[in-house]
């Protein structure tokens, strides 16, 4: 949960790794119109300059910069060989279309620096006139009318302020932060909003659940 211009990106362990493909044309065959892998890869490429270039799969471009970690560890190799020997495939990019197997992993680095979102999008790019970056801001909850929303509410060190977005309003606060200020906004499950004394805007059942985390079991030399 990084409080800080980039979100987690800018704590994380830095490995690039996209959503499964079966994840994305699971979405798209139960109703979410949009989300299939196909209609996402060209936002995967566009995010990014990959340093083997562009392909199918990878964009060459866009303003994350990813790095193939350098495998010059004989170990490296040797974990790879185990891994086929044990029946796993050896897969040359995780990011393109096959990601289950063994493979050398990626990472948002550049030049040896982590290369966060706040790096990508906002410190290497001109600035822009029609850009506002408000920091140690916190959103307390989200207005809506008619399912769309009319007024945000934030918490500065100088006060509470609202804006009204004019357009689209993008949550982003991440897998924590979104469907809680979803909840405090009273979009949720309705018996879940009625303990918690939150007035209902909206029930949507799914908000607040399923939440599942990537355990990983790191082995370091």
């Amino acid at each position: 949960r990084g409080r800080v211009l980039g979100g987690s990106s800018s704590i994380n362990g830095m490995n690039w790794v996209r959503g499964n493909p079966w994840d994305y044309d699971n979405w798209a065959s139960i109703g979410a119109d949009g989300w299939s892998y196909a209609q996402c890869l060209p936002y995967f490429k566009k995010a990014e300059t990959f340093d083997k270039g562009a392909n199918a799969y990878r964009g060459g471009s866009g303003p994350m910069r990813i790095e193939t970690c350098k495998a010059e560890n004989p170990l490296y190799h040797a974990f790879l060989r185990a891994g086929v020997e044990s029946g796993l495939k050896h897969v040359a990019d995780h990011n393109a279309y096959q990601q289950e197997g063994v493979h050398i992993t990626q990472r948002n680095v550049h030049d040896g620096i982590r290369w966060s979102t706040s790096q990508g999008y906002i410190h290497a790019q001109p600035r822009k006139p029609n850009l506002t970056v408000l920091t140690g801001a916190r959103v307390t909850g989200i207005e809506t009318s008619n399912k769309r929303v009319v007024r945000v509410a934030v918490t500065t060190k100088a006060g509470a302020q609202q804006f009204e977005p004019e357009r689209e309003t993008i949550l982003c606060g991440g897998a924590l932060n979104s469907p809680q200020l979803l909840l405090l906004s009273g979009i949720g499950p309705a018996d879940d909003l009625r303990k918690a004394g939150i007035a209902l805007k909206h029930h949507l059942p799914g908000v607040g659940r399923g939440l599942k985390d990537h355990v990983a079991a790191p082995v370091m030399y």
